[in-house]
């Protein structure tokens, strides 16, 4: 049997492309009478529930290939879903088919899940992280590769961030991305982060012979930082945690002063993010987000970008405590101090986080008219 009864997100023909590795085709509509698509909770993705008066709408592919077969099962299997037996009805008449049961019971809501408005909110998102997913099949089991799955979410986001961003050039080539040519990326390790390397052809500034170079990125998700800052008292809040970075390095102080900071997760804001992290990192809300900046914070080997803010908040003096979520292994401890004690620590240089030092200046340059417009 090498039909399959698609109910769900692959009935989106941009993801179900990306997944099949070709164009499907429409396929046949069917609708699985006696069921109906429900949204898992805590998710965008849909699940079957048996109901007698209803019936689920689809598609079914035909005559699939065992390479398309794999190539589903790879994306499907690793979160659950297996294939099993269903008969469908068709315009032509019933069908035998098969299609993806899950496996294990499922968190379910009782709102229906509909492809339109799975499309207007998830289908690009999907699409671009399956590319990533899709480029293990054959090398990477898919149930050792779940997960990475929302580590995956988080980069295809920035990917669209990325894509997204309107630049003032200013003194700046006009050259962009389009000017690159023949350009191949290989994964050379995925994990939380990934390594690429990147082959490519890329036009001189001075208008000589295009240059052929090789690179590797280290790849990751932006990420949403904010230094928490009481205008009327004038007081910042600092978090400290330890860093892996520093301990590789050597360095005999891996604990670091750094703003508060955390990726920006899939289909959310970068003020989205600034604001749960700030709950999370520092237990408290800002009242008011100010960007400050956004910004590449090692260009040259990293995609790491930083969306800079400025938190209003109110810091009294029992703020400090200890923070940060225990399922991400996070011991955050927070200093309250007055702004001029932690422009002290960035002279003296016990502060030596890069993206403190730089928010600290610029509230420095516009701390006053901010405390005189509240």
């Amino acid at each position: 049997m090498k039909a399959v009864f698609l109910y769900g997100t692959l009935r989106d023909p941009d993801l179900l492309a990306v997944v099949l590795g070709r164009d499907a085709g429409p396929g046949l509509a069917a609708r699985l009478p006696g069921y109906r698509a429900v949204r898992v909770a805590g998710d965008s993705h849909p699940a079957i529930l048996a109901d007698s008066g209803a019936s689920a709408d689809g598609v079914v592919l035909q005559d699939l290939s065992k390479l398309d077969l794999a190539r589903l099962d790879h994306y499907e299997g690793a979160f659950g879903y297996a294939l099993g037996p269903a008969r469908v009805e068709t315009a032509n008449g019933p069908v035998a088919a098969r299609l993806y049961w899950p496996e294990a019971e499922l968190p379910l809501t009782a709102e229906d899940w509909t492809l339109a408005a799975w499309q207007a909110e998830d289908a690009g998102l999907s699409a671009e992280a399956a590319g990533e997913w899709m480029a293990q099949f054959g090398r990477v089991p898919a149930a050792d590769m779940v997960w990475r799955w929302p580590q995956m979410r988080r980069r295809a986001h920035a990917r669209r961030l990325g894509a997204a961003t309107r630049v003032p050039r200013g003194p700046a080539t006009a050259m962009g991305r389009a000017d690159l040519a023949d350009h191949h990326v290989q994964e050379l390790w995925g994990g939380f982060f990934t390594v690429e390397q990147h082959d490519l052809t890329v036009p001189t500034l001075a208008g000589g012979p295009p240059q052929r170079i090789h690179r590797q990125v280290f790849v990751t998700a932006d990420a949403a930082l904010v230094l928490p800052w009481d205008p009327a008292r004038d007081r910042v809040l600092l978090i400290e945690q330890f860093r892996p970075g520093p301990l590789a390095r050597h360095d005999p102080a891996p604990w670091l002063l750094e703003p508060v900071a955390g990726l920006v997760d899939a289909g959310e804001t970068p003020e989205a993010t600034a604001r749960r992290e700030t709950v999370e990192e520092a237990g408290i809300a800002p009242q008011r987000l100010i960007p400050i900046t956004s910004c590449y914070a090692s260009p040259g080997a990293c995609t790491d970008f930083f969306h800079c803010f400025l938190g209003l908040c109110d810091l009294p003096d029992d703020v400090a405590g200890h923070h940060g979520l225990k399922a991400e292994t996070e011991d955050i401890r927070t200093h309250a101090m007055p702004f001029d004690t932690a422009m002290g620590l960035v002279e003296s240089g016990a502060i030596r986080n890069a993206p403190l030092i730089l928010m600290l200046l610029w509230l420095a340059r516009h701390r006053d008219r901010l405390r005189a417009d509240r």
